[in-house]
């Protein structure tokens, strides 16, 4: 008799058989189908994020614009405005591991599990939105006999870099505390802690940069020094760290009083002044702003902010960080002839001016200040 014949009557004859050995290929079939379409169509690798601001959810696309998932949050409206004014990141993708595929490293206070968002954890998810590593930045530390909870450091910005070991990605970023300190981590692909730099005033915006001049891959953070000058006044400042020495618990050099050692990662520590505008007002002046230009210069928006007047001057420096001029913008014709009429200042910002302010910038060297550029020395020998 034919196969057919012979397997009709099999059938007939033992149906129990034949059925379970029917179900057994389909299933065999579906399962090796699935498998073959999972090796020839491999999940989509995150290419943008996306805050949904409406219904504060983090959203994760492909480069075809696909969602490929989604987290709920909360106070993305502020945070956006926030990336949009200083040029902070809250989130980041990039291939940590160096094998693919990408990943997205965030500090954006992603609802956990019991529904409290957590500002200072840093997470690292895969292409389909599981948690691969976590690390929360910051804890209770001490300044000159004063202590600093935990629970009140915040969200800084982050930054990837390429692995000490040259292969995938690290990640460097910031959590100032709700007073003074703020500690700048440094953390490898899987969520481990390298190292951290921690500085008495608050360093937010962590930017990758390269200069071919100086050191390579550098880290640059812009801020305020709160330990302030000798009449107790804090200043902005700018620090460029090299990446691969944030290594260990070390301390900024000019503000010591963690009980750290001093760090070895400065590169340059910049101190810029206030303008006669904000000693007028006693204005807060804060960077505010960094704009990478064209790899050859480097420019700091700084303002000075007594919450009715805000000036506002561009500090650019070339590739090797010293300072190279002072640009006024457009609001502080303005603002000066207001205050003039007040009698608060005299003058006009004409670039004898402008050349006033640019030779005040001062440069830390690791043990003072000087108007004359330097880079900060190694302080292994010091204190």
């Amino acid at each position: 008799r034919s196969f057919l014949q012979k397997f009709l009557h099999f059938s007939r004859s033992r149906p129990i058989v034949t059925s379970s050995g029917i179900l057994t290929s389909i299933a065999f079939v579906v399962f090796g189908t699935m498998n073959v379409i999972r090796w020839a169509v491999p999940t989509a690798n995150p290419a943008t994020v996306h805050y949904d601001t409406s219904r504060d959810f983090l959203e994760v696309y492909d480069e075809k614009e696909n969602l490929l998932w989604r987290k709920p949050s909360r106070g993305l409206k502020e945070l956006q405005e926030k990336e949009s004014a200083r040029g902070d990141q809250y989130a980041a993708i990039g291939d940590l591991d160096g094998k693919g595929p990408t990943e997205v490293v965030t500090l954006l206070p992603v609802e956990s599990s019991d529904g409290q968002p957590i500002s200072n954890l840093i997470r690292i998810f895969d292409n389909r939105g599981s948690v691969i590593a976590s690390k929360t930045l910051g804890h209770e530390v001490s300044f000159a006999g004063r202590t600093y909870p935990a629970l009140q450091f915040g969200t800084g910005g982050v930054a990837l870099i390429r692995s000490s070991s040259r292969t995938g990605m690290e990640v460097v970023a910031s959590a100032p505390h709700y007073r003074s300190p703020s500690v700048v981590a440094r953390i490898n692909g899987r969520g481990e802690l390298l190292g951290e730099y921690w500085h008495f005033g608050h360093l937010y915006c962590p930017q990758a940069v390269y200069s071919s001049t100086i050191a390579g891959e550098l880290i640059v953070l812009m801020g305020s020094n709160d330990v302030g000058d000798n009449s107790g006044d804090k200043f902005p400042v700018i620090t460029v760290l090299d990446p691969p020495k944030i290594s260990g618990r070390s301390e900024a050099t000019e503000t010591r009083g963690f009980g750290y050692p001093a760090s070895t990662a400065e590169v340059v520590y910049i101190r810029l002044p206030r303008s006669d505008m904000d000693d007028a007002t006693r204005a807060v002046v804060d960077v505010t702003k960094f704009i990478p230009g064209d790899g050859m210069h480097w420019s700091f928006i700084v303002t000075g902010n007594d919450n009715t007047l805000v000036s506002c001057f561009e500090y650019v420096f070339d590739s090797t960080w010293r300072i190279e001029s002072v640009l006024s913008t457009d609001g502080n014709a303005r603002l000066r002839a207001t205050m003039q009429a007040k009698g608060l200042v005299h003058g006009l910002i004409d670039q004898q001016y402008l050349n006033a302010l640019k030779d005040s910038v001062q440069y830390w060297d690791g043990q003072q200040w000087t108007k004359d550029f330097s880079l900060v020395h190694s302080i292994t020998a010091r204190k």
